[in-house]
């Protein structure tokens, strides 16, 4: 599995980089992209969005209720004192914080 050529140009339009992207597990879903919720080394489910209609999301396997925060696995033993913590709003958006360098 992968992205397919027009999710790449999505996530490419937004400066986001395919590879950054694809490192987190971001994945095509049919017309959606998913992005994988991994608490403990482990997917749980994964949230669909529609490139197409952002307020259409979905999650896979359906009927389980979105818990935890995105990309979580990466605070096991952070922040240290003095790091910064850096929350945002939508999954794209750790993305590009992460592609910064964060």
């Amino acid at each position: 599995m992968g992205l397919s050529e027009a999710h790449a140009e999505w996530l490419e339009a937004r400066g986001l980089d395919v590879e950054v992207a694809a490192r987190f597990g971001v994945t095509s879903f049919g017309p959606g992209i998913a992005f994988p919720y991994i608490v403990n080394g482990a997917q749980l489910y994964a949230k669909v969005r529609d490139p197409r209609d952002k307020s259409k999301t979905r999650c896979t396997p359906a009927g389980i209720e979105q818990t935890h925060l995105w990309n979580a696995d990466c605070l096991q033993g952070t922040p240290q004192p003095g790091e910064p913590l850096i929350i945002t709003e939508g999954e794209p958006d750790a993305i590009a914080i992460a592609q910064a360098g964060y």
